[in-house]
């Protein structure tokens, strides 16, 4: 209530009074928690060089679909030449959306580009030869800046659905991944890859020696320390990062050159995803494997 001797003003001074302090501390708070839009990863400002760099190159591609040890569709054949020309505004609108240059972060991308099938792909099914109809094809070079390699993503329209026994690739969206080096970056990390198997093979070796002392002792004290120096092994080898290392840095044998400065691993992944970019994950279908042989042209009908 307000008294005789008390202005509306002095009242509403007082609360100010009273509020500016738990004002200070939401301002605190909500700088605490950071309350700030992500930052975008940044673009690699070598990357149109680089994508343009693959104009007319050729890839041999064969695809090894199917999840199943006892049941493989094999298709052999695809000869793929890239070219460096921007798919446009209407050729967008038919062609088929890539992950990069259509998905959360095409600054990332180098842009949709076209392709030409050279040969077309086939597999041997029970009536003999099977031409595999891939249309629509475009390719991009995914690649963050920092990154010590990138992904050439090339992506098709399969009219209908490819099957042999249980392995079959369904109409609609296919996509080949291949990842992509700098020759530099590659040997880097190859020697980093080296350091720690070595490492690894190291602890490996300690710890078979802790569990041979461990098995020949009597004393139950040096017994639980050998156990423990066998157990400390075991975790440097699981936290040294070499499964991982072994998995995604390729040997030399594992690439091939393309390019002035990049080469290309020879083993990437097909997969499909017929909705957008922003939700569901792909579905792996399985191995697409990379070679520079060159076939003849021979475009089926």
């Amino acid at each position: 209530m307000i008294t005789a001797n008390q202005s509306p003003l002095a009242f509403a001074g007082g609360g100010i009074r009273i509020l500016l302090p738990l004002v200070l501390v939401l301002a605190a708070s909500i700088d605490a928690f950071s309350f700030t839009i992500p930052k975008l990863n940044p673009a690699n400002p070598a990357l149109q060089d680089m994508s343009q760099g693959q104009d007319g190159i050729l890839v041999n591609i064969r695809l090894d679909v199917g999840q199943k040890e006892d049941s493989h569709l094999l298709i052999n054949g695809l000869v793929v030449e890239l070219h460096d020309d921007n798919i446009d505004a209407k050729k967008a609108k038919s062609s088929v959306p890539l992950p990069g240059s259509s998905g959360p972060n095409p600054h990332l991308s180098s842009g949709a580009k076209s392709l030409q099938v050279l040969d077309a792909a086939h597999f041997i099914g029970h009536d003999g030869i099977n031409h595999v109809d891939m249309q629509d094809g475009c390719w991009e070079m995914v690649w963050r800046e920092g990154a010590p390699a990138g992904v050439i993503v090339c992506g098709f329209h399969l009219a209908e659905d490819v099957q042999r026994g249980d392995a079959s690739l369904p109409k609609g969206r296919i996509y080949l991944s291949l990842p992509v080096w700098t020759r530099d970056g590659l040997t880097d990390k190859q020697v980093y890859k080296a350091e720690k198997i070595a490492e690894a093979e190291q602890h490996k070796i300690d710890q078979a020696d802790d569990i041979a002392k461990m098995q020949a002792t009597t004393n139950p004290l040096m017994k639980a320390l050998h156990y423990r120096n066998a157990l400390a092994a075991s975790e440097k080898i699981m936290m040294s990062g070499v499964k991982g290392l072994v998995q995604s840095v390729p040997d030399n044998e594992d690439v091939m050159p393309i390019g002035d400065d990049l080469v290309m691993c020879t083993k990437g992944t097909v997969w499909t995803k017929n909705g957008n970019f922003l939700g569901e994950e792909h579905v792996l279908l399985g191995v697409a494997n990379a070679s520079p042989e060159i076939v003849t042209n021979n475009l089926a009908p």
